[in-house]
């Protein structure tokens, strides 16, 4: 509002509209348009410090107590846009017992997933990415009892054990179909 407004407490709607328009005109970059309505929330160092060391209990936690957040959050996203309300995900992280223990580390949280052009709505999708690393979640597989790997080279002959031939094929000749 304060953009627009006038000295006589109008609006000055037709700078407004063509100031949209903008967007959706040829001449614009689509790639920028996208890359320019993400999250553009300026952290200083103390506060990347905090959010990662909240990321990371939070990662401690579901590791510990197995929960899989991402269902839990879609069940409020009824539009399947990967949004959720603001109050939606504080209701989730408290249903999970994984809400920071401050208001103020809260919000921080909040504010790096917000998107720029919606602020009330919080992108779940970019905070399960972050939370949901299925490599710290399962460990890797390693069988009980490893077989030893055999590498069959091109034009190489292997033993597919059949018994046809017990004696080998090293007498018999393929082109002329007769043993030696």
């Amino acid at each position: 509002m304060s953009k627009y407004k006038q000295p006589n407490g109008l609006v000055n709607y037709a700078e407004f509209a063509n100031n949209v328009d903008t967007v959706f005109d040829d001449t614009s970059d689509p790639a920028a348009v996208i890359e320019n309505s993400k999250s553009t929330a300026n952290f200083t160092d103390a506060d990347k410090d905090t959010l990662l060391a909240i990321l990371s209990a939070i990662r401690t936690e579901i590791t510990n107590k197995r929960i899989l957040i991402k269902p839990q959050l879609q069940d409020y996203d009824r539009t399947r846009s990967c949004h959720i309300t603001a109050e939606q995900f504080r209701r989730v992280m408290k249903e999970l017992k994984l809400i920071p223990p401050s208001e103020e580390l809260f919000q921080l949280l909040i504010r790096k997933y917000l998107d720029k052009g919606n602020i009330r709505e919080i992108n779940y999708f970019a905070f399960c990415a972050d939370i949901d690393r299925p490599e710290d979640i399962f460990p890797q597989y390693v069988p009980k009892h490893p077989q030893p790997d055999t590498t069959i080279h091109h034009g190489q002959l292997r033993n597919a054990g059949s018994t046809f031939y017990e004696a080998g094929t090293g007498g018999l000749d393929v082109i002329n179909n007769r043993y030696l």
